[in-house]
């Protein structure tokens, strides 16, 4: 039966170098992995960007001559349990278009 390991976050966090280090250490105890890579697959959470600009939850920045958003969820306890649970769902429902994908190969 597969199992599906699911590893998020921010850009640069060191999120493809773990997985690599991972899958290398399961390969030496003979276990088989695939790496799918799912970016942009926040189907649900990316509405709730668009309000926490509006709301003033998020905030622009310029870095190194690009313009990037900080999100503040912090400030707000409603904000930022909606925010987890709509992440773990687009997760889930990203696990389910996996598995169907898996299934018609």
């Amino acid at each position: 039966m597969p199992q599906f390991l699911v590893i998020s976050g921010i850009d640069g966090c060191g999120k493809t170098t773990l997985i690599r280090r991972l899958q290398d250490r399961l390969a030496e105890e003979g276990l088989t992995t695939r790496y799918e890579w799912m970016r942009y697959n926040h189907r649900l959470v990316r509405p709730v960007h668009g309000l926490a600009r509006l709301v003033g939850l998020s905030r622009r920045y310029e870095v190194a001559g690009r313009s990037v958003w900080r999100h503040e969820f912090h400030r707000s306890r409603s904000f930022s349990s909606c925010y987890i649970l709509l992440t773990w769902l687009d997760a889930w429902l990203g696990r389910l278009r996996l598995i169907f994908r898996l299934m018609l190969k």
